[in-house]
């Protein structure tokens, strides 16, 4: 290896790397003019001179961008070559020679643009050679970061951002804090920020939505096993084995065929639209998507669809329960409606009990979010005053 080893620099709002093996004096030049943009160079006029324009999906920030020219130019320059790091970075030289070791301990879970740093550090750490690290101050006048000052100018004007790649080889992956290495404190934030950062669904399963024994029904259903029960295997009428996506969706016993026809007519005439319905979709009824609370026409459209979906799968349950455990007598069509309907118009009621302001307080659900969920699946709906919540016999049912 050459002695005269040329330099990698970094500048404060960018990136700007070099670095000389032997005589072919072959400079990688790392910078970031703006945000957003990065410029990797050659020595002037080699063919490998590119910009590089960051995505959003990676972020645009001046550390994103640092740890993504630090990257880079691990990337680019051969493994069996030594590099020397020359940068005004605090960020990367200090992740790179003293940090480094405690976030892999961590799991990266308190570290600022995790995934970037893992895999900064990953493609250093997949180099055979020694890295050299040095400190600069940034604007010194260095030829260097002069001219890619100018050519950084092409990123800035690509409209298409470039693809990042942030994959880490199985071997160089972090795949978790090292209980061993934490402190409770340190364990306790990490426990924060990972409750912080989780994806959070509002009112799941609330109570207000779900009835308490359609949500013990539905836990059943997700638990349900057949010890001690081997006869119940199979269904006796369609001689398949009786598991939860059977009896939810594909029995052709009479009930969950009429009472599923029921919910779909509802929600056609609530909403001109088709109920889906899967097993999945049965279980996880009771989640709301984050972005559906923003609009409340949307949480009143998802709110119905929650508690049809959840009764009718409730109702399907205890008709199979009656027939098989507490072997009562097949159900009729007429009498799957009539218990189809009365679950509904029981959950409405209940609804316009819980919109009792005095008696509830801050636990009642507001007048407008139960108009809202109910709007459209009454009969005589046009006929009904603006509030009718209050003393007024309502009747969920469909127009025929």
């Amino acid at each position: 290896m050459a002695q005269d080893l040329k330099h990698t620099h970094l500048k404060h709002r960018g990136i700007k790397s070099f670095f000389n093996v032997d005589e072919c004096r072959d400079v990688i030049q790392v910078y970031r003019k703006r945000v957003d943009d990065l410029k990797v160079d050659f020595l002037e006029g080699d063919a490998r001179n590119r910009s590089i324009r960051l995505p959003n999906e990676v972020g645009t920030t001046n550390q994103v961008s640092e740890a993504v020219g630090a990257k880079t130019a691990a990337e680019e320059a051969p493994l069996n070559w030594e590099l020397k790091l020359i940068s005004d970075s605090r960020l990367v030289l200090d992740g790179l020679s003293r940090h480094f070791v405690r976030w892999e301990n961590q799991g990266y879970f308190l570290v600022a643009n995790s995934l970037v740093m893992q895999t900064m550090v990953a493609r250093f750490r997949a180099r055979g050679t020694p890295t050299r690290l040095k400190w600069v101050k940034g604007h010194s006048g260095n030829p260097g970061n002069e001219g890619a000052d100018i050519l950084a100018g092409l990123a800035s004007r690509k409209k298409t951002p470039d693809l990042i790649d942030l994959t880490i080889p199985p071997e160089l992956r972090t795949r978790g804090a090292k209980l061993a290495a934490l402190s409770q404190g340190t364990a306790y934030e990490i426990i924060k920020k990972t409750k912080m950062q989780t994806e959070t669904y509002q009112n799941k399963m609330d109570r207000r939505d779900t009835n308490d024994n359609v949500e013990l029904a539905l836990a059943a259903a997700s638990e349900r096993s057949h010890i001690s029960c081997e006869e119940r295997e199979l269904c006796q009428v369609c001689h398949t084995e009786d598991s939860m996506d059977h009896i939810l969706t594909q029995c052709q016993t009479i009930g969950q065929e009429e009472v599923w026809t029921l919910a779909q007519e509802l929600w056609r005439q609530k909403t001109g639209s088709d109920l889906i319905i899967t097993k999945g979709i049965i279980m996880s009824c009771g989640i709301h998507p984050l972005e559906l609370h923003k609009s409340a026409t949307k949480r009143t459209t998802e709110r119905f669809r929650c508690i049809l979906i959840s009764e009718s799968a409730h109702l399907i349950w205890k008709i199979r329960n009656d027939r098989v455990i507490n072997e009562k007598e097949q159900y009729t069509k007429q009498e799957v409606e009539h218990q189809w309907l009365n679950a509904m118009n029981r959950r409405m009621k209940l609804d316009c009990l819980l919109s009792d302001g005095k008696k509830f307080k801050k636990k009642v659900i507001k007048v407008p979010l139960v108009l809202g969920t109910w709007r459209g699946t009454l009969l005589r709906e046009s006929t009904l005053p603006d509030d009718w919540t209050k003393g007024i016999r309502v009747l969920v049912g469909i127009v025929k």
